[in-house]
């Protein structure tokens, strides 16, 4: 017997991941259809279709976070990629083959990689955002042909497959993380991917396929149990077999960028028992939770097929071909920003105010034609921070969430550099009064201890009509100003969020006598407001004929 062996190698650089009609793996039906953003919106609707499901029949839906139910699919669908055997190849569409002297139309693809978001931050920025710990699901196939026997009256040949193997690799750069061996569905796995050096990283899904197959030659020969005697002969064939081993490898590459989530908390107490807090991260992030609420940031998510996967050809020998539905259809989540106008939103009915948002000003991207969803247009800006207040909370924690599923951070509030909000109360008195000017004395003290604030202690600034006065140690301040009948003082202290502010802002009025000018500002400012109120009552009791009107109706 002799054995040949041979090695071939190739590689294919694939495209990443129409759509099922029913629930599968676990996913309910109103995740389902939300699913399949980028599909045909013909408004064509079975009979017994749900309410999400008539929607998504004309427009596509987005998440406010990225959908688990993605993941959940990925596994399930991977697992249900046919098997053939050893005479056919399953293939995808636009996927890369590779040929041997035996090993035909062999390929290793990625299906998909989980939990993973493609993330849409800019005209030509759009990175595959991993996690740091996750799955990589790969297909496999290929085919075996064999020369064909022949037949002559004096030798016959044939060939046989003795044996099929293959190992698929996982590299993370030029570093393997992990084998799998003779699956044509392998799922193979990598960890600590933040800990390798910088963020931009290729992980390569490589298979070697090994194949056995044996020719046999059979020569016919004379044999004669007695050589002087022609009737002891006979026609016998002489079998020899030969061996050939061939080895092919396949690779498929995915650029991807480790997502750590990196997020830094601030938290507050108000002096009525509420509770502030503020997140900041420079990577996009998703948004944040609380006990009794949570806010979504400037991201929505969708999830999307890629068509390669709507059919595959089973190729065998003699180039004979045949398309056929495919049994596995992968997702894959995206985050696009959301329209400027909505900014921050509380996606629960908590108790949880959005306070400020704001981030880095960037071009809006695009999303694909045959994505029908409100994105931003012009430029951007993403909800790097995000303050809130909690009216409720209890203030244990706070979960912030990144775009990729399953990152988060969890920071105890009890961990946290925590401060109290101090409130402060603000006077303004009139000192002297002259025919053109007024000299005002403001008095800034602790409203709770009555201790004199010095504005050099702290953040913010003393305004009257918007003229700067500073406050000393004793907590007081003077201004002159030209006259007029009403002088408006604010202490604004800034937010805590923005400036670090431990106080909060107070407000005090001063009215002048005798200035008809003043009086008619006066009667402005406060008349207004009233003639709003007694307006609103009128409409309401127009629409309604609820009979509030006039309000003083039925006083003695």
């Amino acid at each position: 017997m002799t054995m040949l062996a041979l090695t071939v190698t190739g590689s294919s650089i694939a495209p990443t991941a129409g759509p099922p009609t029913q629930p599968d793996h676990g996913v309910n039906e109103t995740t389902f259809d939300r699913l399949w953003s980028g599909d045909p919106d013909n408004g064509s609707i079975p009979t017994d279709a749900s309410a999400m499901a008539e929607l998504a029949a004309y427009v596509d839906i987005p998440f406010d976070a990225p959908p688990r139910a993605v993941d959940q699919w990925n596994a399930g669908d991977h697992g249900e990629f046919p098997e053939t055997d050893w005479q056919t190849s399953a293939v995808p569409e636009n996927t890369p083959t590779t040929r041997g002297l035996f090993v035909r139309d062999a390929y290793v693809r990625t299906f998909a990689i989980s939990p993973s978001t493609r993330a849409h931050l800019s005209p030509n920025e759009t990175p595959l955002f991993v996690a740091p710990k996750g799955s990589v699901f790969a297909t496999l196939d290929y085919r075996v042909e064999l020369p064909p026997s022949t037949n002559t009256s004096d030798e016959r040949t044939s060939w046989s497959v003795v044996d099929t193997e293959s190992e698929v690799r996982l590299r993370v750069d030029n570093t393997t993380v992990d084998t799998v061996e003779g699956t044509a569905t392998p799922t193979l796995t990598y960890a600590e991917l933040n800990e390798w050096p910088g963020t931009e990283h290729t992980l390569t899904v490589e298979a070697e396929i090994t194949v056995t197959v044996e020719e046999l030659v059979e020569t016919r020969v004379e044999q004669c149990s007695d050589p002087d005697n022609e009737s002891t002969c006979e026609d016998v064939w002489v079998p020899n077999a030969t061996t050939f081993v061939e080895t092919i490898t396949v690779s498929d590459s995915t650029d991807v960028t480790a997502y750590e989530l990196v997020a830094s908390v601030r938290a507050v107490e108000y002096p009525n028992g509420d509770l502030g807090v503020g997140v900041t991260s420079p990577q996009p992030w998703q948004g944040l939770a609380l006990e009794n609420g949570s806010v979504s940031g400037s991201w929505g998510y969708y999830s999307a097929r890629d068509s390669d996967w709507d059919t595959l050809e089973r190729r065998q020998a003699w180039n004979h071909s045949v398309t056929v539905d495919s049994p596995s259809v992968p997702l894959q989540v995206h985050a696009f920003p959301s329209p400027q106008s909505r900014g921050p939103e509380t996606a629960t009915n908590g108790s949880v105010d959005v306070l400020a948002s704001d981030g880095q000003t960037a071009p809006a991207p695009s999303l694909p034609d045959e994505i029908d969803l409100d994105v931003a247009t012009g430029t951007f800006t993403s909800s790097d921070r995000i303050a809130v207040r909690d009216d409720e909370s209890p203030g244990t924690s706070v979960v912030v969430h990144g775009l990729v599923r399953g990152v988060t951070v969890e920071r105890e509030l009890s961990e946290v550099d925590r401060g109290d909000l101090a409130p402060r109360n603000l006077t303004v008195d009139i000192v002297e009064v002259s025919g053109d000017n007024v000299t005002l004395e403001v008095t800034l003290v602790d409203a709770e201890t009555g201790a004199p604030i010095s504005t050099d202690w702290t953040t913010g600034i003393v305004r009257v009509n918007g003229h700067p006065v500073q406050t000393n140690e004793h907590g007081h301040g003077q201004v002159t100003l030209p006259r007029r009948s009403v002088y408006d003082a604010r202490y604004d202290p800034g937010t805590w969020w923005d400036h670090e502010a431990e106080d909060l802002g107070d407000r005090d009025q001063v009215f002048v006598a005798g200035s008809v000018a003043g009086f008619i500002d006066l009667m402005f400012h406060a008349g207004v407001p009233l003639v709003l109120v007694l307006l609103g009552i009128f409409l309401v009791d127009r629409i309604t004929g609820w009979g509030v009107w006039p309000p003083w109706r039925g006083i003695r």
